[in-house]
């Protein structure tokens, strides 16, 4: 599904309810997304899922590939309402799919989205809970492209992997000749392994830098460096990460 122009979302979560004074949308609505879907949107603030009402949801029983293009455009957006990977009968999530989502996702006013990222998903972007809740599980597998500070609740499992950057970023190119990036975990951080990945420039003692501001819980899990290959080292240069 492709879609073109300001407002224009590929999937949204609204419905009807009528008041005595006003008519708005979004009442009970859920819209079920079957395993590899494709969503596309193009313009400003036009969402590739998108709820804004407290009972509506949108449930991913699979995968599917979602990217977005346009000022203040988001891959995923629970404006209230939900956005989830499959549920069973008591409404908790039991099976995510393979993603491949190029955005940023945005919680407010209540919104939850609660997804798991399964062998093979790709997410470049941010997450942001704002007001509302996030919840990423990311499975054996499964990339995470990290390019902006996040407040979101992730569980990083043996197998799974966190970049700083984007793709571009960790390229052979842009690990030579890179900007360090300074990326903000404000969120909550479950590491039962995996692995997150800096890069280094050694020599002159610079690198990415992940700031924690929240504890971080689980039973551990990887660093990874990638040092720009410059000039030898002495061993006396020291860089901070974390």
């Amino acid at each position: 599904m492709t879609t073109n122009g300001d407002g224009s979302h590929a999937l949204y979560g609204h419905g009807m309810q009528a008041t005595p004074t006003s008519s708005v949308y979004g009442d009970n609505g859920t819209i079920i997304v079957e395993d590899g879907v494709n969503l596309q949107t193009s313009g400003v603030g036009a969402h590739g899922a998108f709820v804004d009402w407290g009972t509506s949801k949108i449930e991913f029983q699979g995968g599917g590939t979602i990217s977005v293009s346009g000022d203040d455009s988001y891959v995923l957006y629970a404006d209230a309402g939900k956005i989830t990977s499959k549920l069973d009968t008591n409404g908790d999530v039991v099976s995510g799919g393979k993603f491949i989502i190029t955005g940023d996702m945005l919680a407010a006013n209540g919104g939850a989205i609660d997804l798991i990222l399964a062998d093979g998903s790709i997410f470049v972007g941010s997450a942001d809970q704002g007001t509302g809740s996030i919840k990423l599980k990311m499975e054996s597998g499964s990339k995470w492209y990290v390019t902006k500070d996040e407040t979101d609740q992730v569980i990083m499992e043996e197998g799974s992997a966190r970049y700083l950057g984007t793709l571009a970023d960790h390229s052979g190119l842009g690990r030579s000749s890179f900007v360090p990036l300074r990326i903000t975990e404000a969120g909550t951080l479950t590491v039962n392994g995996g692995t997150t990945y800096f890069r280094t420039d050694i020599e002159n003692r610079t690198s990415d830098q992940l700031v924690v501001t929240n504890a971080v819980e689980g039973t551990g899990g990887k660093v990874g460096v990638y040092n720009n290959g410059g000039s030898n080292t002495d061993g006396t240069e020291k860089v901070v990460l974390i």
